[in-house]
């Protein structure tokens, strides 16, 4: 009775660790790669010049080069579940501010979601080697899929997610927060 019992804890445990990889995956380009199809919208709709609105892309992927060294250092310090669940909560807090409605927190959320991007990015990997050591190159695999569908998903549909939201690129770019608390759902359990 008690080897059943281990067997189904390890189970669940193990899609439970497999959920984790996909959720926290889905939200590692999704954010960056909505905004192209919407940024001619979002800089007619707050004024931006050629400048801010580059900025607005480059943010995120700036925060990734310049802050991966700590995360990853930090991240082993502190706990790989701790930083994770960090970096899903500045993701949602980024994805809420970006579609706030003023340039101020437009730049604010960009630079927040690409800390929190940047946490994912780093730590993930080596969340799939401590917990999936024998299947490393599967769940590479899984994580490398479930980032670039969903990136892909983000790109080709963010015009029709404003027009379904009727919040044009607020509602483009927003309805990402409802994939990151999921996710930190999924990471906090």
């Amino acid at each position: 009775m008690k080897e059943n019992i281990k067997v189904s804890t390890a189970v669940s445990w193990t899609w439970l660790s497999i959920l984790v990889v996909v959720m926290v995956s889905t939200n590692l380009r999704s954010p960056i790669t909505a905004v192209g199809p919407v940024l001619g919208q979002i800089s007619e709709d707050l004024q931006l010049n050629s400048f801010q609105s580059s900025l607005l892309t480059a943010i995120p992927l700036f925060m990734f080069a310049s802050c991966s060294v700590a995360v990853s250092r930090y991240s082993h310090k502190l706990g790989m579940h701790r930083f994770l669940l960090f970096g899903l909560m500045l993701l949602s807090v980024g994805i809420v501010l970006r579609v706030w409605g003023n340039m101020p927190t437009l730049f604010v959320g960009s630079f927040l979601i690409g800390l929190g991007i940047c946490v994912g990015n780093v730590v993930t990997p080596g969340y799939i080697k401590t917990s999936f050591p024998k299947q490393i190159g599967l769940m590479t695999g899984i994580f490398a899929v479930a980032m670039n569908l969903t990136a892909a998903f983000a790109s080709g549909f963010s015009l029709r997610l404003g027009e379904w939201t009727g919040l044009g690129w607020q509602g483009s770019l927003g309805v990402w927060v409802i994939l990151a608390l999921l996710s930190l759902i999924v990471v906090f359990f």
